[in-house]
């Protein structure tokens, strides 16, 4: 649980990180622009209205944060073996909203946009775009790293 634990942890460092930093540059005519997960949802929220607003901000940036900060918190209480209140409860909710967490769909997209726009405009990667891969590798791994069952039958012996 020592891995898993410290991987949580660095992934949900990454993510802050990844969506804060600018994922994508863009240089058209001598006009620069940088775009981060953040400006995006901003973007959306002041010219798609609140609705769309939501429908993006949610699946970007709320629902990977707290499912990383959920993976953080359930890693550390199984490495530590503190019954920290609630545990059963963030680890349910953390299974349920992966499903609906989109940032590598995301992330995807803004790789066929570079494709697409690289004859267009001078389009380099941001660092985002690295951090945010290596936050879904992070996730990768702890998703791949440990076997639910076993989360669960630790948590059912939980206060």
């Amino acid at each position: 649980m020592d891995a898993l634990a410290a991987v949580s942890a660095a992934g949900l460092l990454l993510l802050i990180l990844g969506v804060v930093s600018p994922f994508l540059e863009l240089s058209i005519e001598g006009r620069r622009l940088a775009a981060s997960v953040v400006s995006a949802v901003i973007s959306v929220f002041t010219t798609g209205g609140n609705l769309f607003g939501i429908l993006v901000l949610f699946p970007l940036m709320a629902f990977p944060l707290v499912e990383m900060a959920g993976l953080v918190y359930v890693f550390w209480v199984l490495r530590f073996g503190t019954g920290l209140p609630h545990c059963r409860t963030i680890y349910r909710f953390v299974v349920h909203i992966r499903e609906w967490s989109m940032i590598d769909i995301f992330l995807l997209g803004v790789l066929v946009a570079v494709v697409k726009l690289a004859d267009l405009a001078d389009v380099a990667p941001g660092a985002g775009l690295y951090l945010l891969g290596g936050a879904m590798g992070m996730l990768l791994i702890l998703l791949w790293g440990h076997e639910p069952d076993d989360i669960w039958a630790y948590l059912e012996h939980q206060p």
